[in-house]
């Protein structure tokens, strides 16, 4: 999963699922999408590999 802030509104961030789904939303929305989905994978035997690259949206920081 990615996220990043929206370049449309300011005040919007997006979410891009595996498989490729986006979604747009609040931070706490986009953060809300994130932690179900990421949820689902884990069940499904998935494990966390955070990629995170400068630290600019500590908000979507994982550790794990």
């Amino acid at each position: 999963m990615y996220v990043w802030k929206s370049q449309k509104v300011g005040d919007l961030y997006s979410l891009e699922e595996p498989g490729g789904a986006v979604h747009e939303g609040t931070r706490d929305e986009i953060a809300d999408k994130y932690s179900s989905i990421d949820r689902r994978l884990l069940r499904g035997g998935y494990k966390h590999h955070v990629k995170n690259s400068s630290g600019e949206y500590p908000d979507f920081v994982l550790t794990g």
